[in-house]
């Protein structure tokens, strides 16, 4: 689990310190360093764990130097763990204890396949670069019983009960994910829905496969995990993004460490409205939003009645200018 993040020259981060919760949530504007923020945690899991999946666009000095201070030298420090890199070097002092890729850490890539009816199936990866190989893992798994406090029906334990639960409630229809293994590499995806068998993935909302491979990582996830998701809303509907919120709310809940990249105001407000109803702790959340890429992020936390609490200003309901609500105007003005 993350405890502290410390980021200096690294991309459009000048120099910037994270307090990291069980449910950290990164927002703001389009290319303003969010997804930087990820990025330097995968860059710490390749030299101090094992990611094999990472780019070379991520480990390049170069590329990831700070351009706006042209700086010769960038730092990442995660929890008792320090990376140093320069043009010539790598430096790494300290250690970090289970911080392996696809073991420890789960990441889910803002650019993740969407609908396939042959996904690829390995037995050594659980998500790779791109989730391709994220229904190979639930082939394996489903029928495996998940951790006991992740288990919300009462019908069973097993993934695919607790999978087909939650894809239902968000998508608001009744849905059943069916998996096969066909070939040595190849498993067969499809869908019960609304009482109709068989249904192909490319025959569905888009927003049906890229939901559901947030729900299986999520659920196989384990004690002090942590996951990285990119961009969770995708294709999603209002109303399922709203309900994505509180899934994410009820997995960090429980043990699990989930650090959230996102655009959505509607998974935003439902997890207040989760804080608002106790079913998850306002110490528990923490938002990092960032306005544009040459000002640093503003720390914003919510309290038990679910409003924002932005640093050195008093209880608000109100979210920095130009997000929540970058369309008022625009409806005033209708009247």
């Amino acid at each position: 689990m993350i405890n502290n993040l410390k980021i200096k020259q690294f991309k459009c981060i000048d120099d910037e310190n994270f307090n990291f919760k069980n449910l950290t949530i990164l927002t703001g504007l389009n290319s303003a360093g969010k997804s930087s923020v990820i990025q330097s945690i995968l860059l710490m899991s390749h030299y101090f764990g094992e990611n094999k999946f990472l780019t070379e666009n991520i480990i390049s000095f170069t590329i990831n130097s700070n351009r706006y201070l042209n700086s010769k030298e960038f730092s990442i420090n995660l929890n008792d763990a320090c990376l140093t890199k320069n043009i010539d070097e790598t430096n790494k002092q300290g250690s970090l204890a289970d911080f392996t890729n696809e073991q420890d850490i789960f990441h889910i890539d803002a650019n993740r396949i969407g609908p396939e009816e042959l996904a690829s199936y390995s037995s050594e990866n659980k998500i790779g670069k791109h989730g391709e190989f994220i229904f190979s893992y639930y082939e394996q798994n489903k029928t495996k019983s998940i951790k006991k406090s992740l288990i919300k029906t009462d019908s069973s334990s097993t993934l695919q009960t607790n999978v087909d639960y939650w894809l239902s409630y968000i998508l608001d229809v009744e849905m059943e994910l069916t998996t096969e293994r066909v070939t040595s590499n190849h498993v067969k995806v499809s869908y019960k829905f609304d009482k109709l068998s068989t249904i192909s993935p490319d025959s569905l909302g888009a927003g049906t496969s890229y939901i559901v491979k947030i729900l299986i990582v999520c659920l196989l996830a384990k004690q002090n995990n942590t996951l990285l998701i990119e961009n969770p809303e995708i294709h999603l509907h209002p109303k399922a993004q709203a309900k994505l919120g509180e899934f994410f709310a009820f997995i960090a809940s429980n043990g699990v460490q989930v650090i959230l990249e996102t655009h959505c105001e509607h998974v935003i407000n439902q997890i207040r409205y989760e804080v608002y109803k106790h079913r998850i702790k306002n110490d528990d959340v923490v938002i990092c939003y960032k306005e544009d890429s040459r000002k640093p992020f503003e720390k914003i936390e919510i309290n038990e009645t679910g409003h924002f609490i932005r640093e050195n200003k008093e209880a608000s309901g109100n979210f920095p200018t130009g997000f929540f609500n970058s369309t008022l105007k625009e409806l005033l003005e209708i009247g």
